[in-house]
């Protein structure tokens, strides 16, 4: 009866064509349904998630979702709140953009504070791979004490890495094109980088 009851709500969802792609899901291509989401679920700055069910949910395996619970676990893969709803799963704060009135289709959700567990709708922006790439943190292993700017001492470059149109491009900056000095090629892979 489940099963059927669930089939029946995915036709439904599906005919209304409300769909956003969900871009960060493990999952390519699983789409957010707005009228599908607008149903289940709730922004709610007092859930720990930023979110919680509208109405009772029975998942698959028969757990049960109780209306005003939070919605949604940390992934073990990143360190986000996914939620699953008719055997697909998605991420919160993509939802919760898309509860707030954001087109999310073709872009990132960033964290402006940079913790991902931070899902308040002020918290949270709509931006491209390239934009969201600009506050990443620093790596461990970055020298140049620059993110997205590397040294590659083998090769006595620094190189600029950055995402177009989903595609990973990047420019280099040998220190033999900058007087050998290691300082004017750090100073104009940054500038680059900006």
């Amino acid at each position: 009866e489940a099963v059927a009851l669930e089939a029946d709500l995915i036709t439904k969802y599906k005919s209304v064509g409300a769909y956003l792609t969900n871009t960060n899901s493990p999952v390519v291509n699983v789409e957010i349904n707005l009228q599908l989401m607008q149903e289940y679920f709730v922004i709610d700055n007092e859930s720990c998630t930023g979110l919680s069910w509208r109405k009772d949910y029975f998942s698959r395996s028969g757990k049960k979702y109780m209306a005003g619970n939070p919605a949604g676990t940390v992934s073990k893969e990143k360190d986000y709140y996914r939620v699953g709803l008719f055997g697909e799963t998605y991420s919160v704060h993509r939802i919760i953009m898309v509860l707030s009135g954001h087109s999310v289709d073709g872009f990132v959700i960033d964290h402006l504070d940079g913790n991902h567990r931070n899902n308040s709708v002020e918290n949270l922006r709509v931006v491209t791979q390239k934009q969201n790439l600009h506050n990443k943190s620093i790596r461990k292993d970055n020298i140049s004490g620059f993110t997205g700017v590397n040294w590659k001492p083998e090769k006595e470059y620094f190189i600029v890495n950055w995402y177009e149109n989903g595609k990973r491009l990047s420019r280099t900056f040998p220190i033999r094109k900058y007087e050998f000095s290691y300082d004017l090629a750090l100073d104009a892979a940054v500038k680059f980088r900006k």
